[in-house]
């Protein structure tokens, strides 16, 4: 029997100067080692999650409250001033951080098969992106993964449409464009 795919990593790469970085001091000198260990361990449990995201809520805070042995509105004020700092992010209400989710992404998941990052819960909940404190409605028909199913689905459509009146490929190429421009 085959090993189910991954679809997260089992290490990222901690650079030596993390603790230097701007952004970074700002969270180590407003909530001290807490913050830069809250910081890491958020890192650990975005690393280990399907698609590098965890979803943000009420229910999940008070599970890491008592992993990252930090109070709950503690670990909330940290996690809120990394999405200030634009360290994380909240896409769709699950908690995320772009940087390393780009960074392992190219690293490490590029190798295994099965694996699209349109496949992350975040990307897959057409409701509301929420990134800096913007709300932007995701619901505008610009949506890469929705453009991408219609086109799989006029794909179908063609196929079957074809079959039934017993067209050749080189008529499905042209019905299919046909059926593409009517969408545009």
């Amino acid at each position: 029997m085959a090993r189910p795919t991954k679809h997260n990593a089992d290490y990222f790469s901690h650079d030596v100067h993390m603790r230097n970085d701007i952004k970074i001091k700002s969270l180590r000198r407003k909530f001290g080692h807490t913050g830069y260990s809250v910081w890491i361990m958020i890192l650990e449990l975005l690393t280990n999650s399907d698609y590098f995201e965890y979803e943000w809520n009420d229910d999940n805070i008070l599970l890491l409250e008592a992993d990252f042995d930090c109070d709950f509105d503690e670990l909330k004020l940290i996690v809120e001033h990394c999405i200030k700092l634009n360290l994380l992010q909240i896409i769709n209400g699950y908690l995320t951080c772009e940087k390393l989710f780009n960074r392992l992404e190219g690293e490490v998941l590029s190798r295994r098969t099965g694996y699209c990052r349109e496949n992350a819960k975040r990307y897959t909940n057409n409701e509301v992106y929420v990134n800096n404190n913007e709300v932007i409605d995701n619901i505008n028909g610009q949506s890469k993964v929705k453009e991408n199913k219609l086109k799989e689905t006029k794909l179908h459509e063609t196929k079957v449409k074809c079959s039934k009146e017993n067209k050749t490929e080189a008529n499905f190429e042209e019905v299919f464009a046909d059926e593409l421009n009517k969408l545009k």
